[in-house]
């Protein structure tokens, strides 16, 4: 069965089990939230979020706010660093669900997902992380991430609108979902073609490993070129915990010449 062997393809990929990969549409990001909101509607506790997301992200907690949750933010400093101390600072005792992206989309910083796993592990609380912008251009394995939940997107690896694949622990994530369909979590029609294209897209974004060296040398050509004409310049993200395809920079003369 081609959904079967697209599962199959995608899990290899992540380093995950079939059974654990879950083909979704656009609310991939979503389902975290979906599936924490529901469960403790009403209790009175506490659904947190770090910082730094999509706006696919945004919009999901924002609905949440307004349906009565808590929901808090991480800060990061500027640039883009999340420290796991004021992460784990920023945790409760009856907070249910934590997500951080992999990578920042704007200013490229990789946040240390495996570290802040751990402590949301050792706080009780769910870890969800958004990993599609780091897919394809940093390895993404599941089981070296430690996560409950991870979400992706097929758009970024050259499959523009075909599905959004997800991440959850076989063994059942300790949140769950009021409206079960597939896999007892998502309801609804298999996008077929989606989740085939998804995974093929996949497996030549992680094959492109050229590509990605080529990113990284573009970078440096961008750097010393901005540097050597554009005196205030100022770069942001980590210079060593960063994706090697972006490069977020500042400057007052630079904004007066455009």
């Amino acid at each position: 069965m081609r959904l079967d062997d697209a599962r199959s393809k995608v899990a290899s990929i992540l380093g995950a089990k079939p059974s654990e990969i879950v083909f979704t549409a656009v609310e991939a990001n979503r389902q975290p939230r979906d599936h924490g909101s529901l469960q403790i509607a009403g209790t009175g506790q506490t659904l947190r979020y770090g910082c730094l997301r999509a706006s696919s992200d945004n919009r999901a907690y924002r609905v949440a706010t307004r349906c009565g949750f808590k929901c808090d933010f991480a800060e990061v400093d500027r640039q883009g660093r999340l420290d796991p101390a004021h992460f784990a600072a920023a945790l409760r005792p009856d907070t249910q669900l934590a997500s951080v992206m992999l990578a920042n989309n704007e200013v490229g910083t990789v946040y240390p997902i495996a570290e802040l796993a751990q402590v949301a592990r050792e706080h009780k609380s769910v870890f969800h992380t958004d990993a599609v912008q780091a897919f394809g251009k940093i390895p993404v394995n599941v089981n070296e991430l430690g996560v409950d939940m991870l979400s992706l997107s097929s758009h970024n690896s050259w499959a523009e609108g075909i599905g959004v694949s997800m991440f959850v622990p076989a063994h059942g994530s300790r949140l769950s979902c009021s409206v079960r369909g597939r896999q007892g979590r998502r309801p609804g029609t298999e996008n077929v073609p989606g989740a085939v294209g998804t995974a093929l897209a996949m497996q030549i974004a992680v094959e492109e490993t050229a590509g990605i060296a080529s990113c990284r040398q573009t970078r440096r050509r961008i750097r010393k070129l901005l540097t050597q004409q554009v005196e205030d310049i100022e770069f942001f993200g980590d210079r060593e915990s960063r994706l090697p395809n972006t490069v977020a920079v500042g400057s007052a003369a630079l904004m007066e010449s455009l």
